[in-house]
C-alpha cells in the first residue's frame, strides 16, 4: 500500500524495520500493527500524546499515521511527526468538511509537505454527502484537485465516503490508469460498495466500528463473505473517533468516562477480524501489517 516509490521509502523502511526489534514493553512474540489512521492533533489529545503513544507501544502498534484534515492540521501532523519521529508518520490533504476552504494554492502547499518522506498519503481526502459541512461542489472540486496531487506525486490516497459513493467512484473513475494505491478509510458502506472497491484494487480501512454490536453487523458479515478480504484489509482506529467496545473493567489505562479512542485499543478491532473470519489474530496483524508495505 504505501510502497516506494508510492508511500515509504526504503530507508524509512529500514528504520521502521529497526524500532521494530527494539520497542520497550512489546514481547519479540507479540504481533505488531500499524494504525493507518489517527487523529493525534485533536485537541483531545492536547498534552497527552506521549502517554498515547506509550500506550499504543504497550500494546503492539508499532506504526500510527497522524491524518492531515486541513492545511493546518496537515501541518500540525507534521510537527507531531518532527517530535516522535520513531512512531509517526503523517498525512496531509484537507477533509471534505474542510473543502470550503479550498483555494488552487492548496494543492502547492500540500505537494510540498507531501515532498517529506515521512508524509506519506495524500488525504484525508473525499466527500462527505451526510453532514455536509462543505457544499457538494465544494468537495467535488476539493476532492479531485487532491486525486491529481497524488498522481502527480505519487503517493496513495486516503479517502473518506460517507453516503458518497457514486461520486468518490466518478471521480476516481477520471484517473483510471494513474491512481497509486487507494485506501477507503473508515469504511461503513453497503456490501455493494465494499464489492466495487475491492474490484477496482482499492484498500478497506476498518475501524472499532467492525466491533459494535449491532452498528457493525453488515461489515462484519462483508468480512465473512470474503467481500472484504484479508489481502485488501488495513486498520485503524479514527482516535479519538470510533472507541470499539471496552472492556467493563478497563482497558490499558484508557479514560472510561470520556471512552476517547486511542491507537491502543487497535488490537480489540485486530481481533474482532480474526474471531469473524475464522483465522488467528496473528494471521490479521501479519496481513494488514504487509498490506501497508505491499
Amino acid at each position: 500500500m504505501w510502497a516506494v516509490p508510492a508511500g515509504i521509502p526504503a530507508q524509512v523502511l529500514d528504520r521502521l524495520e529497526a524500532i521494530r526489534l527494539k520497542k520497550d514493553g512489546v514481547s519479540p512474540s507479540q504481533p505488531l500493527l500499524v494504525d493507518i489512521g489517527a487523529n493525534l492533533t485533536n485537541f483531545r489529545f492536547k498534552g497527552q500524546v506521549k502517554e498515547v503513544l506509550e500506550r499504543a507501544t504497550a500494546a503492539g502498534v508499532s506504526r500510527i499515521l497522524v491524518t492531515g484534515t486541513s492545511i493546518e492540521e496537515s501541518r500540525a501532523a507534521c510537527k507531531l511527526v518532527d517530535s516522535y519521529p520513531d512512531v509517526l508518520f503523517a498525512t496531509a490533504g484537507v477533509h471534505p468538511h474542510n473543502a470550503k476552504h479550498w483555494k488552487a494554492e492548496c494543492s502547492d502547499i500540500l505537494e510540498g509537505l507531501l515532498a517529506r518522506p515521512d508524509v506519506v498519503a495524500v488525504g484525508e481526502t473525499g466527500m462527505d454527502l451526510n453532514r455536509m459541512l462543505s457544499t457538494e461542489q465544494e468537495q467535488k472540486d476539493a476532492f479531485c484537485a487532491q486525486v491529481e496531487l497524488a498522481c502527480k506525486v505519487g503517493k496513495p490516497l486516503f479517502i473518506h465516503d460517507r453516503e458518497a459513493h457514486t461520486h468518490i467512484t466518478e471521480c476516481l473513475d477520471l484517473f483510471k490508469g494513474r491512481l497509486p494505491p487507494v485506501v477507503i478509510h473508515c469504511f461503513t458502506g453497503t456490501s455493494a460498495e465494499a464489492k466495487r472497491y475491492v474490484q477496482d484494487g482499492y484498500y478497506i480501512g476498518l475501524t472499532g466500528f467492525v466491533c459494535k454490536d449491532e452498528r457493525g453487523v453488515a461489515v462484519r458479515q462483508m468480512l465473512k463473505d470474503r467481500v472484504i478480504p484479508l489481502s485488501r484489509l488495513l486498520l485503524e482506529t479514527d482516535a479519538p473517533f470510533m472507541t470499539p467496545p471496552l472492556p467493563s473493567g478497563g482497558y490499558k489505562g484508557l479514560n472510561m468516562r470520556t471512552r476517547t479512542n486511542e491507537p491502543c485499543t487497535l488490537p480489540l478491532v485486530a481481533q474482532t477480524v480474526a474471531n469473524v473470519c475464522g483465522v488467528s489474530v496473528e494471521e490479521v496483524c501479519s496481513v494488514t501489517t504487509a498490506n501497508v508495505g505491499a
